[in-house]
């Protein structure tokens, strides 16, 4: 009768012990992104808590808007500089971008880029100034080419790159472009 036992508790440890070595695993290939669920929700967790709260100098925010296929953005410095971006770079493509108008229905208000309705094929200088520690809310040129939501994605994530000047040198461009793209949410309705 012991010897059944023994057997018995033997095979009940190895059972312990492979579903554990098994959830280890799932967890990690999930994490590596070999699990497409899993690892797409941990780097759009990264990609967010990047670009909202670590990005330096300047966080941003972005929501995509089907109707008028734009990105809503919402920017913010973390430095006590004032700012002022001359370009903004999704995906390798320089968007035109428009001050954010809640009084309009599709709440863009004036170009920022000199007049230009679009920065794709032309070379733009636009002009967004940001002061330090603030909100501003701009709205991007179209961009449902860049930006494929629709059906069941919760978001997409696009490479950044931002070009700006601190006021007190305004003669350098500067760049940002994080480690991470950015995630841009996409309503479900």
């Amino acid at each position: 009768m012991k010897n059944h036992s023994r057997r018995g508790q033997a095979l009940l440890d190895y059972s312990i012990m492979a579903g554990v070595v098994m959830v280890i695993a799932l967890v990690a290939l999930g994490l590596f992104g070999y699990l497409p669920q899993v690892g797409l929700d941990y780097q759009t967790r990264q990609s967010s808590t990047y670009w909202a709260d670590q990005a330096r100098p300047i966080t941003v925010d972005a929501v995509y808007y089907p109707p008028t296929g734009r990105l809503f953005i919402a920017l913010q410095t973390q430095v006590d500089e004032r700012i002022q971006m001359t370009k903004f770079t999704l995906n390798n493509t320089n968007l035109a971008f428009y001050a954010y108008d809640p009084n309009q229905a599709d709440k863009q208000g004036a170009t920022l880029c000199g007049g230009q309705t679009t920065c794709r094929n032309v070379t733009c200088s636009c002009s967004v100034q940001l002061s330090p520690r603030a909100v501003v809310r701009i709205v991007s040129e179209p961009v449902s080419d860049i930006v494929p939501c629709g059906g069941a994605k919760q978001s997409v994530r696009r490479s950044l790159q931002l070009t700006y000047a601190l006021t007190a040198d305004t003669a350098t461009n500067l760049t940002e472009s994080g480690p991470l793209d950015l995630n841009i949410v996409c309503p479900t309705s």
